[in-house]
């Protein structure tokens, strides 16, 4: 399957009804969402989410909010382009690695912490009925969110289902759920 061309017919379709969806994106970092948002604000009316509970210090975690929230401000758009901010809930993160320290990276604790940050992302989306995609040469992290998101919304008796341009690498072919992804 050629991604670009399947995303191309989507947004010709998009563009042949007339009509903007709505998207929800989970940021963990601006950095991570920047070449997405540059992509999609033309097709989508947009909503970033940053929530990220295992960033420590809490003023580590105002300053990654905060450049998000500057990267949405002053990134040119033509239609809706909403920054929203979840809470800083580090403790939560903490109660569910605890004891998984020295698990490696894409391992339980990872998972975990999918769960926990794409959970508050699908609420979110079943509140307010949204769409969520990952990104482009998605690295461990933002695989196993994707994963963890349709978990999730699995699990509200939603619909959902992974797709990542070039489908999922093969270094992550092990995360449970992996073969799933489109």
């Amino acid at each position: 399957i050629n991604y670009q061309l399947a995303m191309e017919r989507e947004l010709a379709e998009i563009a042949r009804r007339e009509r903007r969806p709505r998207l929800l994106l989970h940021s963990c970092c601006a950095p991570c969402s920047s070449a997405v948002l540059e992509r999609l604000t033309d097709w989508f009316d947009l909503t970033v989410f940053y929530y990220n509970p295992n960033i420590a210090p809490e003023e580590e975690f105002r300053r990654r909010a905060e450049e998000q929230r500057r990267l949405v401000a002053e990134l040119p758009h033509a239609h809706e382009l909403e920054f929203r901010c979840g809470e800083y809930e580090s403790e939560a993160f903490e109660a569910l690695a605890r004891g998984l320290e020295d698990m490696p990276e894409g391992g339980e604790r990872c998972t975990r912490c999918f769960r926990l940050r794409l959970g508050k992302t699908a609420a979110l989306a079943a509140r307010e009925d949204f769409v969520i995609l990952g990104h482009v040469m998605p690295d461990g992290d933002a695989m196993g969110s994707c994963i963890a998101m349709a978990l999730a919304l699995r699990a509200m008796g939603k619909r959902a289902v992974v797709c990542l341009p070039g489908g999922a690498p093969r270094i992550y072919a092990k995360y449970a759920h992996a073969d799933e992804v489109l």
